[in-house]
């Protein structure tokens, strides 16, 4: 039966819990100087407690997806927000590196189960004609929670680095109880048989769509993760401004994606074709790179299009979770392609960094818009053959 009417309420609590997922990724970023003055750590270590999710998802999502695509997402995601919960406990009684990188790793697991969950619930919850409208808000977790943590981790960062996970801990313990007692509707009966969950998962492997549409989020994640890791260290390094003006121009680039992305909702409800949308951004993409990182651009041009760039190419992963419930036909199908995406935005996360950072090292900072150029015609190159896919299925 199609629903009527949007549950604005188990609408928010499903994307409150990517929002909270998002912020243990902010959390670890923002607390490494504490945990290097406080637990004697070295870099390599914080690094590694910093990059933990971004090492399982890359591996792990699609595995962690064929084994939750089995029980009721509702249970998923209470147990999920649990291992956030129980991570940020056990991490906050740490006094050294392997109980914290330990915790870490229970939260990462959490943190792949949460989104796969909380999006499936969430199109539960919603009625067609509000989808584009809470989609494009589900897309703005990640900068969502990477911004709180940039705006509220310094101030509990005040009261030790534990007062952080102990914060995150006691409200992803709230968020469980609160999920656990609500009441969402049955999954809608499914258009075709379902199979197994390692059947279903071969097969969506199979199909062309699923991995091409996860090879655009992967190009995207690469921009996104690169540009919002390296743009403070661009701005002091080659323009020459003070770290915080640097530290507020990237925080407001990081605010302008997760506008973009709810801004998305009302260019959703026009109905512009997928293919469209991804090429306008990887255009985007190649734009921002010559703008950038063009020696000759003032730091109010550098400044407005990282922002402007930030924002626009949220295009892409709204669209791309507007289109995932077109795509499957049942809640298991769901699930075991938004873990397909997940993955790819980890690989992103875990590469991009590295891949910027070497490049910046091969050919300087004016020679990324050549890397640019190269993400943004691998991105319309894997958008075509998409496009092809999809006039096929």
């Amino acid at each position: 039966m199609e629903l009527v009417k949007t549950d604005w309420t188990r609408a928010f609590l499903c994307v409150a819990s990517g929002v909270l997922s998002a912020c243990q990724i902010g959390k670890a970023a923002i607390a490494i100087p504490a945990l290097q003055q406080n637990l004697g750590l070295d870099l390599v270590s914080t690094s590694m407690i910093a990059s933990a999710y971004a090492v399982l998802g890359a591996i792990g999502s699609v595995f962690v997806g064929v084994f939750v695509a089995r029980f009721p997402m509702q249970r998923v995601l209470v147990f999920a927000l649990a291992l956030i919960a129980t991570g940020n406990f056990a991490g906050a009684l740490s006094n050294g590196i392997g109980l914290l990188l330990a915790s870490r790793m229970i939260e990462g697991v959490g943190m792949i189960c949460t989104p796969i969950a909380a999006f499936t619930l969430l199109r539960g919850v919603v009625a067609s004609k509000d989808q584009s409208i809470a989609f494009s808000w589900w897309s703005a977790h990640i900068p969502a929670g990477t911004a709180l943590m940039l705006g509220v981790g310094p101030l509990l960062l005040g009261y030790g680095w534990r007062a952080l996970w102990i914060v995150n801990g006691s409200l992803a313990a709230i968020l469980a109880l609160t999920l656990a007692v609500q009441i969402f509707p049955p999954p809608a009966a499914s258009a075709s048989a379902v199979d197994s969950p390692v059947r279903a998962a071969v097969k969506m492997l199979r199909s062309p769509v699923p991995p091409l549409l996860a090879g655009t989020f992967t190009l995207y994640a690469v921009y996104f993760y690169s540009m919002s890791a390296f743009l403070p260290t661009l701005l002091v390094e080659r323009l020459h401004i003070p770290l915080a003006a640097a530290g507020t121009i990237s925080a407001v680039a990081v605010i302008a994606n997760a506008g973009g992305n709810v801004a998305t909702g009302l260019y959703l409800r026009f109905g512009f074709p997928l293919w469209a949308t991804m090429t306008a951004v990887f255009l985007v993409i190649f734009t921002v790179g010559q703008v950038v990182f063009n020696p000759d651009s003032p730091i109010w041009l550098v400044a407005v299009a990282a922002a402007t760039g930030f924002a626009a190419t949220a295009m892409l992963p709204a669209s791309v979770f507007a289109a995932v419930p077109r795509l499957t036909d049942n809640i298991q199908a769901m699930a075991l392609m938004l873990s397909l995406i997940q993955q790819a935005a980890a690989i992103g996360q875990l590469s991009g960094p590295v891949i910027l950072a070497s490049w910046v090292e091969g050919f300087g900072w004016p020679g990324v818009s050549n890397l640019f150029l190269l993400i943004a015609l691998s991105g319309l190159a894997v958008t075509w053959r998409l496009s092809v896919a999809l006039r096929r299925t």
